[in-house]
């Protein structure tokens, strides 16, 4: 029997796990959460943001042929859209599978996908538009790219990723 306080220790063990980057070894400790409670949607989150993480790792390392073709995006991916299918009205869930897509250049079927977390959020979420506008961005569509980053820039000024983000756009107008 799987007890509330077994499962904080679980999640609380993967945290560490991911604090200190071991991406697999977290995913593990995920992956036993989800079968210990199927449909748990933090769990699954939180194992397809391991995959995911293990993906853009093994990526770096050999940034060669279609990301979404590497075994951890695909089950990221996979993953992730099964913990938005357990819980359809989380944002942050919404972002991470749009992040996980945009990050295998998928941002056709990204796009979307961040429209309706944008659509749940109750206030403006910078990471949500700064990883939008990358993705808008990487679709062509720089000045709706840049309006986004400007309006993440005025909800985190203080971000430097954003205001890098920024920076490279409107230099290149």
């Amino acid at each position: 029997i799987f007890t509330k306080s077994k499962y904080r220790t679980s999640m609380i063990s993967g945290f560490r796990l991911m604090q200190n980057g071991q991406w697999i070894e977290a995913a593990s400790t995920f992956m036993s959460l989800c079968e210990q409670r199927p449909g748990d949607a933090p769990a699954i989150n939180n194992h397809g943001l391991c995959l995911l993480q293990s993906a853009l790792e093994e990526f770096s390392r050999n940034p060669v042929g279609d990301p979404a073709e590497l075994p951890h995006f695909h089950a990221a991916i996979l993953t992730l859209r099964q913990a938005a299918m357990a819980d359809r009205g989380s944002a942050p869930i919404l972002v991470n599978l749009a992040t996980a897509l945009a990050a295998a250049d998928r941002h056709e079927t990204a796009l979307p996908i961040f429209e309706a977390a944008s659509s749940l959020e109750i206030n403006p979420d910078s990471n949500r538009m700064n990883n939008h506008a990358v993705t808008l961005h990487a679709m062509g569509r720089d000045v709706d790219a840049t309006s986004m980053l400007e309006n993440a820039q005025s909800n985190s000024p203080e971000d430097a990723i954003i205001a890098e983000n920024v920076r490279v756009l409107t230099i290149a107008f």
